[in-house]
């Protein structure tokens, strides 16, 4: 099953390996597929970002990746990298702190949490 499976503006689809499990594989599966079917651009969705991003290095030929480069895609995946980020930035964001941690500890005993 796939996120595009009920768009009407799906011409076909094609199996790839599972990124988290052959990242490898899954880049030259979709840059196979993407010069095979002579993609011009490629917008990914989901988590999937963060594997398609590593092909903004070598895209497939005669496309563009419209993404951000992996290491932001990486962090912004992350929810403790990108809640860090967002307070870096001067944002309001809400505490956070890794599983484990006497500072996830504190923040449990205030209060709700998630």
């Amino acid at each position: 099953m796939h996120l595009a499976r009920m768009s009407k503006a799906v011409d076909c689809c094609h199996r790839v390996p599972a990124p988290a499990a052959d990242p490898a594989g899954y880049l030259d599966a979709v840059r196979a597929v993407a010069e095979r079917e002579r993609v011009s651009c490629i917008v990914p969705i989901s988590e999937e970002t963060m594997h398609v991003a590593a092909l903004r290095a070598v895209p497939p030929a005669g496309a563009r990746i419209f993404c951000p480069p992996q290491s932001a895609a990486l962090e912004l995946q992350d929810k403790y990298a990108f809640n860090s980020r967002a307070r870096e930035l001067g944002l309001r964001v809400p505490a956070s702190a890794l599983p484990g941690t006497a500072a996830a500890a504190r923040i449990a005993a205030d209060g709700d949490a998630v």
